[in-house]
């Protein structure tokens, strides 16, 4: 999808998004707007209203050649899949004005002539056929042993029974508290992985589990802190994160991370009171203290799955407008001020959006912190 502009990287504005945690400050806005009925409707309809101006200042909507580019879903299920338009000339104007044609089948086969084939029996010739197959989430390396890819958080097809086990009963657990917090995700629209072709013939894929990274990066029980993975989580503010995650990371694997908190809305009374129960209803074993960062984690994974169902949430974190509370969580946990327009809450309302100049000067910051602390 396509905008004119988009600057909506302002703290306040993160309320009307769907972020788990409170570290942006912002928590007790956002329970209204999203724990209640009328904040649903507020919120729904600002999602509806960005959606209707991106389609209007894109220009897609004034052609019939140009409305088969429309998005099969509204703004807000969409990633990072998002786009900006920057050039003064409209890159729609090739569908426009009739050089490119865009048409939406699945193709059937390749035949003599340049012919492409579809599957509704339909065809089209061409001079040139340019496949682009997209690119795998998963790692290209092969960790081994299988039997760590659970420890390690990696997309995986190796997981013991055990180890589904206690994935899916945190997944359980997770879905519970996310749909609870925002009731809105499990209206989520399901998009097939598969194509119409595949679907038709009933080929079956070897499902992969997700990434479940800490943060986004930290393997979630492994008994010392030596791996992270940097670049797993999809998100538009690039280079900051890049910079942050990097800081993260280093303090991670020396033990100099802060206190750490939670982005579950009461992790204390998940440790204390939360059991896990079989298909009979018999209590088991209750995840413990230690599992507090794999519920963390799995929570993360299922926010992101139910988040951007249109993007790529489902494989690995995708953010978009949750950027900047990513960001406050990870500053939070380095011991950094995350709220960083002065002023307090006034600066994060009324201080304008966000951009790479208020990050400058983390490392320097962070060194000091160190110091102060030994």
């Amino acid at each position: 999808m396509l905008a004119r502009k988009a600057n909506h990287n302002t703290a306040s504005y993160m309320a009307f998004s769907v972020r788990l945690g409170d570290a942006d400050g912002f928590g007790n806005l956002r329970n209204l707007l999203h724990g209640t009925s009328w904040g649903r409707w507020f919120v729904d309809g600002l999602w509806a209203k960005m959606a209707s101006d991106t389609l209007e200042q894109s220009g897609i909507l004034e052609s019939e050649a140009t409305k088969n580019l429309v998005p099969d879903q509204p703004l807000f299920w969409y990633g990072v899949s998002l786009a900006i338009l920057n050039y003064p000339k409209y890159i729609d104007e090739l569908v426009r004005i009739g050089p490119v044609e865009v048409i939406r089948k699945d193709v059937k086969s390749l035949e003599a002539g340049n012919v492409i084939r579809f599957e509704d029996e339909t065809s089209d010739q061409t001079d040139a056929f340019v496949a682009s197959m997209g690119w795998k989430w998963r790692p290209s390396i092969d960790f081994r042993p299988k039997e760590m890819h659970a420890d390690l958080g990696l997309p995986s097809t190796e997981y013991t029974k055990t180890q589904k086990e206690i994935s899916f009963k945190l997944d359980g657990r997770a879905d519970a508290e996310v749909f609870d917090r925002f009731p809105k995700l499990a209206t989520a629209p399901k998009m097939d992985e598969e194509s119409l072709v595949e679907q038709e013939k009933g080929r079956i894929r070897q499902a992969f589990t997700p990434w479940r990274l800490w943060r986004g990066m930290a393997p979630p029980s492994l008994p010392t802190p030596d791996v992270v993975f940097l670049g797993v989580v999809a998100q538009l503010q690039g280079a900051v994160r890049s910079e942050i995650s990097s800081i993260w990371a280093y303090a991670y694997m020396n033990d100099k991370l802060g206190s750490v908190k939670s982005i579950s809305k009461s992790a204390k009374q998940l440790r204390l009171e939360q059991t896990l129960a079989d298909e009979n209803g018999v209590a088991v074993k209750q995840i413990g203290t230690v599992d507090d960062i794999m519920y963390d984690t799995a929570l993360f994974q299922r926010w992101g799955k139910w988040r951007t169902p249109y993007g790529l949430g489902a494989g690995h974190p995708d953010v978009v407008l949750e950027g900047i509370a990513c960001f406050d969580l990870l500053l939070q946990d380095l011991g950094l001020r995350s709220w960083r327009n002065g002023w307090g809450w006034a600066g994060e309302v009324f201080g304008g959006s966000y951009g790479q100049v208020d990050y400058k000067g983390l490392v320097g910051e962070w060194e000091e912190s160190r110091h102060k602390g030994t």
